[in-house]
């Protein structure tokens, strides 16, 4: 016997508090994302970035080679830097500053959201949208901050890698040559975004064929030729030579030193989250017979991006981005796990479940209250175009080059770039080292706190004066005239 008014007023509650929880995510990821869109402009590395999509905008080349042509931080594919090329179209500091921290954290919102909706149903019953945007939103708060606060490669791989993933998927569970060529060049897109993308297309093929059989594998081979074939006449295209991208993407990553003590880099980068703990938790759900023939896909290629991610991360100076292929398996655990709850839960897991989801959530706002950013953090760009403008020949802002070319159109090396040859033993020649400086170069600004290696004072022809000006550090000294 069914009693319609008590299901009606269960359904009001199931409703309310789905709605709620929407509403309570919804605002841990808007104050997530305002704190860090306001947080984009404070790091020198959005500089350093992202100055590479506005060199291709130029038509000068991404990869000069070793021995000529600007030095910069690129060591990587050119996914990124030609993803951010919509940046370019702005013309001052801070509005290229804001568009591209817009743009950081809109590319996680749109994978997300594009992997919650679109990743297929493994029940017969179809997944609703209040569903998805809820194991979405709790994907969003999983993110760390490092990944929305600074452009870098790893978050284009990361990207493409659940693009090509979702599309991968609803082409296992209804053939479609869309989804499969999806597959292929998000896949294809990720590898070109930094090295560690390869595992995405590998895991795919290596997937379908277990799954499917070589056959099947076999068909996702020909559109993925196809796109890394557009891809490397794209890539070489930017290169002065194939030479110069063979030293910048693979030579110059290959020859950065481990790290100095590596108990203190593993204590520092907790491999037990981001490796050991998703291992532990998906060898029991396999013996529990809880994962599916679908959920494997992720899991493979998660897989295969430890080894260059976990070196990645061991390297001098490497971090927790490397190991970014832990995020390939949100499908898993967010949406067959949670929003499709294939396997009946007990209660008290559902509780469980619930608790780390509020817990979740209530750190980004927790903090965000605490230290909640009214505007974007804009002091420092400020003052270094008021340095670059006063000073257009003289000053050299080594951290901060992107500024410098928006202020006076001119390129000059930047200090990331100086450092990996360094590191890696590669030195450029004196005469390179200081063909892209200010030609009247005379004064040095390095911001406090910032980044800084040392190799800007080191390259300076004398100390000179010290002065702190706003926040930043400036030296001073007899300029040396250069044509």
């Amino acid at each position: 016997m069914s009693f319609p008014a008590l299901d009606s007023c269960s359904a009001r509650r199931s409703f309310g508090f789905t709605f709620a929880l929407i509403a309570f995510g919804l605002l841990a990821i808007a104050l997530k994302a305002w704190t860090c869109f306001c947080l984009f402009p404070i790091h020198a590395w959005n500089d350093v970035r992202i100055r590479p999509s506005f060199l291709i905008a130029d038509g000068l080349p991404l990869y000069p080679g070793l021995k000529e042509g600007l030095i910069t931080t690129w060591i990587y594919g050119p996914a990124h830097p030609l993803f951010f090329l919509p940046v370019t179209l702005f013309s001052s500091v801070q509005s290229v500053y804001l568009a591209a921290g817009a743009l950081n954290i809109l590319q996680f919102i749109g994978a997300i959201a594009f992997t919650c909706l679109l990743w297929p149903s493994v029940t017969s019953v179809p997944r609703r949208v209040s569903q998805s945007v809820l194991v979405g939103g709790v994907g969003l708060l999983l993110i760390p901050n490092v990944f929305l606060t600074i452009a870098q490669a790893d978050n284009a791989c990361l990207v493409f890698g659940l693009l090509s993933l979702t599309c991968l998927a609803r082409h296992a569970v209804g053939p479609s040559t869309a989804c499969l060529w999806g597959a292929a060049f998000f896949g294809v897109s990720a590898a070109f975004a930094k090295l560690h993308g390869f595992s995405v297309i590998a895991g795919e093929l290596l997937w379908l064929a277990l799954v499917f059989g070589p056959k099947r594998a076999g068909k996702l081979l020909v559109p993925t030729m196809v796109c890394a074939m557009i891809w490397i006449l794209v890539t070489l295209s930017l290169a002065t030579s194939p030479r110069a991208v063979w030293e910048h993407v693979v030579l110059l990553p290959s020859k950065l030193p481990w790290a100095t003590d590596l108990h203190e880099r593993l204590v520092a980068f907790d491999p037990y989250l981001m490796v050991l703990l998703p291992g532990v938790v998906i060898v029991a759900l396999y013996r529990l017979q809880l994962i599916s023939r679908l959920a494997w896909l992720p899991i493979l290629v998660w897989l295969l991006s430890l080894p260059l991610g976990v070196m990645g991360a061991l390297k001098q100076f490497g971090s927790i981005n490397s190991l970014h292929g832990v995020f390939y398996l949100l499908p898993l655990f967010l949406i067959e796990l949670g929003a499709d709850r294939k396997f009946p839960l007990p209660q008290i897991l559902r509780v469980v479940g619930l608790v780390a989801f509020l817990g979740v959530g209530l750190v980004p706002i927790t903090a965000a209250l605490n230290h909640l950013p009214r505007v974007p953090y804009l002091l420092q760009t400020q003052q270094a175009e008021q340095m670059a403008i006063s000073r257009p020949n003289s000053v050299w802002l080594p951290w901060r080059p992107l500024i410098t070319y928006l202020v006076t159109g001119k390129n000059y090396h930047d200090e990331d770039g100086l450092f990996v040859r360094q590191l890696t033993g590669l030195y450029p020649s004196r005469n390179h080292a200081y063909s892209a400086l200010p030609a009247q170069w005379s004064i040095t600004a390095i911001e406090i706190p910032g980044m800084a290696w040392g190799i800007a004072r080191t390259m300076q022809p004398e100390e000179g004066a010290e002065k702190i000006w706003g926040s930043w550090r400036i030296y001073s000294f007899h300029p040396e005239v250069r044509n």
